[in-house]
């Protein structure tokens, strides 16, 4: 999928969500002040939800051939040692 602005906004998301997460599983209140029942349970399944839908889309977003990350195959000149075509590379 080629969508650089959702990957962007899917990454933002992704991290905020998983500083959220880290701060809400050390103290519950701070990232749950809307509700009345403030528990680690709490915000692992609303902040790591949120991260985990996230970081799905942002890692299903990637695009190789934007970002460095496309897949280059070994040339055939390369594998084949010394000019001989298949067989044993010990003979």
């Amino acid at each position: 999928m080629d969508s650089p602005i959702l990957h962007n906004i899917a990454g933002f998301i992704f991290i905020f969500s998983a500083v959220l997460l880290t701060a809400g599983i050390i103290r519950p209140m701070i990232v749950l002040w809307w509700t009345n029942h403030k528990t680690r349970v709490k915000v692992l399944t609303v902040y790591g939800s949120l991260a985990l839908i996230t970081g799905i889309i942002y890692f299903a977003t990637i695009n190789p051939e934007g970002d460095g990350r496309k897949d280059v195959a070994t040339p055939n000149s390369a594998t084949q040692q010394d000019g001989v075509q298949g067989g044993d590379a010990n003979q």
